[in-house]
């Protein structure tokens, strides 16, 4: 069972590993971009003992500081060897030897070794493979020779340095601005002969985001025609579109005219009602309200008016607003993070090659 996970954030070790060299030094890495193996070599146990000496914990103390400062690391293996003096198997163990066969032995030198390594929590409660030899599978260095064995070698794949990967830029939040626009009127009245008021209620819809907004304009202007005019039931629905993206709230309280015309039919008459959003929309919208009732056939010309949201829609309006305009504000500030961050690593890595 190997030790902790390696982390490679991505880079696989198999596509970095290269065929590892043998030196006389403790601990031999493998050269690598990123990732390397290597193996510790703890050598000359005493005959017939797997106490650690000295010599093996400094080793060990060096070999356990590499791997936590490391980017990850996997020890794959301990192997435990004993020299040829004794039998192999602890079955056979002669009465004079007074110890275990060469296999239990090499077994105790690498226990040893995950015990130490235990006991001072450097890799607490990891469980390495351990592969027990005895004196059959002899240690051989780079150089040929053969080495006496009665030793532990420790075999690990450690990540050196990654290069740092690009951080993707983050989804910027849905905007609840629009140029894309939907008015209906639901009702309208007017009064007045010459000097005049109209009012009309109705709906703003925002296309993007689909809410739906009741509002009431209110007009004086110039009447001509009907003392009194009202029209009832919306029959149809106006799409328009604004000169900028913009929020709901910009409709409040926004300057607009309204003219209205009716026109009789059988006592009745069908009105059509124009309004114009000065400095938010280019052109005029024209949208029929319904059916007109009244003395006789009228014309209103407004002069100065206004457009009122419903309070609580504006309420909802000014929270869309706000919250979004905080998301906005978020989502640059980690834009501008991730930029900072992208800029360094693409020069952390092109100074080293990586």
């Amino acid at each position: 069972m190997s030790g902790p996970a390696l982390n490679t954030n991505g880079v696989s070790a198999s596509d970095r590993l290269i065929e590892h060299r043998d030196t006389d030094d403790n601990i031999e890495p493998l050269a690598s971009p990123h990732v390397t193996q290597g193996r510790i070599i703890l050598g000359d146990f005493s005959v017939n003992q797997w106490s650690l000496t000295s010599s093996h914990l400094r080793k060990l103390d060096t070999f356990t500081q590499l791997l936590n400062n490391s980017a990850g690391y996997e020890v794959l293996s301990i192997e435990g060897r004993a020299s040829n003096t004794g039998p192999e198997s602890s079955d056979n163990t002669l009465p004079n030897r007074g110890g275990p066969g060469n296999v239990e032995l090499s077994r105790l030198r690498a226990e040893a070794v995950v015990q130490y390594l235990n006991d001072r929590h450097y890799l607490s409660g990891f469980t390495p493979l351990i592969n027990a030899f005895g004196s059959s599978s002899p240690l051989v260095l780079s150089n040929g020779e053969v080495d006496g064995n009665r030793s532990v070698v420790i075999y690990y794949t450690l990540v050196t340095e990654l290069p740092y990967q690009m951080l993707p830029n983050l989804e910027p939040p849905q905007s609840i601005l629009s140029r894309d626009w939907g008015i209906t009127i639901t009702k309208s009245i007017s009064a007045g002969r010459l000097g005049g008021t109209q009012i009309a209620c109705g709906q703003l819809k925002n296309l993007q985001s689909n809410s739906v907004y009741k509002f009431m304009i209110s007009e004086v202007g110039v009447t001509v025609g009907l003392p009194i005019n009202a029209s009832i039931g919306a029959v149809s629905y106006t799409p328009f579109t604004t000169l900028q993206p913009i929020n709901a709230l910009r409709f409040n309280v926004s300057n607009c005219r309204l003219s209205s015309f009716s026109y009789p039919l059988v006592g009745v008459s069908i009105s059509k009602l124009i309004i114009n959003f000065r400095h938010l929309v280019r052109d005029e919208i024209i949208t029929n309200i319904g059916v007109s009732i009244g003395i006789d056939a009228g014309i209103f010309s407004g002069l100065v008016g206004r457009l009122y949201l419903d309070v609580e829609d504006r309420r909802r309006a000014q929270t869309e607003l706000r919250n979004y305009n905080r998301q906005v504000h978020e989502f640059n500030r980690q834009q501008r993070e991730r930029n900072d961050f992208n800029r360094s690593a693409r020069d952390y890595n092109r100074n080293r090659g990586l």
